[in-house]
């Protein structure tokens, strides 16, 4: 049976070789636009040449799982085999945020966004991979193929899709990601300065990229929806910050006549999109998607998965690969908070000093207490009473994080008031600190009974 033929009667169409066709097509296309990307020092990166050696070990163990199957729907995606791969290529997209933010750094919450993104991305990816490939099981005879016969002729499939596309990826993820660091940045800065448009400069330039340098706009602008960089695969453009009384406005309908030129082109709206507002590495539309997409009330970032999704394959699995990133990001947060918990512990039982107290030796700081310069005590019940409180808090991995810095920043904290112990029949009174960090107010408790001060435990609050 062959599972990519037209289905008729219940109005539920499959994806059919003609779709993988125009898919090649539309990748050809935008491709033939793009510039080459000389500045790639993959041989020089030796964690993204262990990524794709993994990719390149785990599509053989793809499609043995994919032999054995009778049929394919949407709903194998869920399956285990299905999901190692989508993991092992979203890695390799991984990497590449991870080296853009390098050099503009991101904050946690972002660049988890855009990992989430590259799972989704992933996922449909890895569905249209063995929807290709699944045809090559049957043979002229009508019988399946051998396994070794069949592995050989969907090669192709593998470097296709993970060699030659997944190169022009991972450069556009990197981009994205570094695009994205920079705009929330300029967002954090407001309308305070004008935005402007950057080539290289160099003869690579696409010409069409070399009318939109120089264009200068405010942030909120809608050319910046729409042309923000990346434009294209391997597109090096960039936008910086400039002062007002330094460069003059550009008219903002000659500028959007502009980028409707520099994207012109049967698919141009595929790269209509500005990372750094929908935090995603890629569009809604590209090569692997449809139009519609960038309209769908369920698309990434979207947490409304309801029922009512388009019934057609793409669609459906796209609500699957959503439903299983929430998973994969629960997972992954319990697994991250996990590793956080046993590092913190393990950090205080090798760094808290030891500090003869009378003729007993303990482990702990002694630290002077903001402006009453009393010293305070951080021991490992203040890590303990850390790591137990509002453990379902958003902010608890970063609380667990700054945890190493107590002794460090309670010292610069400012008193705010006494509070009444409750709960502490030991404690005279809490007093209470605060001090501020990025975007974060840092409350520190310290209970004070008769054997001193001590603190307590620390919170996060939004300023």
């Amino acid at each position: 049976m062959n599972c990519l033929s037209i289905a008729t009667g219940n109005g539920f169409f499959r994806l059919s070789p003609e779709d993988y066709k125009g898919l090649h097509q539309r990748y050809a296309a935008t491709m033939q636009l793009a510039g080459k990307n000389d500045n790639d020092n993959e041989e020089k990166d030796e964690e993204r040449t262990r990524l794709k050696t993994e990719l390149a070990s785990a599509f053989p163990l793809l499609m043995a799982w994919l032999w054995r199957q009778k049929d394919l729907k949407p709903e194998d995606l869920k399956t285990e085999q299905v999901q190692q791969f989508i993991r092992t290529h979203a890695a390799v997209l991984d990497h590449a945020v991870d080296t853009a933010i390098k050099e503009t750094p991101l904050d946690e919450i972002s660049v988890q966004r855009l990992k989430e993104s590259n799972y989704v991305f992933s996922g449909i990816k890895t569905f249209h991979e063995l929807k290709e490939a699944f045809p090559s099981l049957v043979g002229a005879d009508g019988n399946i193929k051998p396994f070794e016969q069949f592995l050989a002729e969907v090669r192709r499939v593998h470097k296709t899709y993970n060699r030659q596309y997944l190169q022009a990826e991972y450069h556009l993820a990197q981009s994205s990601a570094s695009m994205a660091a920079r705009w929330k940045k300029f967002e954090k800065d407001g309308d305070r300065y004008l935005l402007q448009y950057r080539t290289i400069g160099d003869k690579r330039v696409r010409p069409t990229h070399r009318d939109l340098h120089g264009i200068t706009l405010p942030i909120n602008s809608k050319f910046w929806d729409e042309y923000f960089p990346p434009n294209n695969w391997n597109c090096r453009c960039s936008v910086v910050q400039v002062r007002r009384s330094k460069y003059t406005q550009s008219d903002e309908a000659e500028a959007m006549r502009l980028g409707l030129k520099a994207t012109a082109g049967k698919y141009r709206e595929m790269f209509l999109f500005n990372p750094g507002k929908t935090m995603t590495c890629f569009p809604m539309y590209n090569a692997y998607t449809r139009k519609a997409c960038i309209d769908c009330k369920k698309k990434p970032g979207n947490l409304e998965l309801a029922a009512d999704v388009p019934d057609n394959e793409l669609c459906r699995a796209c609500k699957i690969v959503q439903e299983m990133k929430e998973a994969e990001a629960n997972r992954e947060k319990k697994n991250q908070i996990n590793k956080m918990r046993d590092e913190l512990t393990r950090w205080y039982k090798e760094n808290l000093p030891v500090i003869k107290v009378g003729k007993i030796e303990m482990k702990r700081f002694e630290v002077a207490t903001p402006e009453e310069k009393v010293l305070t005590v951080i021991n490992r019940k203040f890590y303990e009473e850390t790591i137990s409180k509002y453990k379902d808090s958003p902010d608890y991995p970063y609380r667990l994080k700054l945890a190493r810095q107590a002794h460090l920043l309670f010292p610069k904290a400012k008193y705010i008031r006494d509070e009444e112990s409750r709960d502490h029949k030991d404690a005279l009174v809490f007093k209470v600190y605060e001090y501020k960090i990025d975007d974060w107010i840092i409350e520190f408790k310290c209970k004070v009974n008769n054997d001193g001060y001590f603190l307590h435990y620390m919170r996060l609050l939004k300023e």
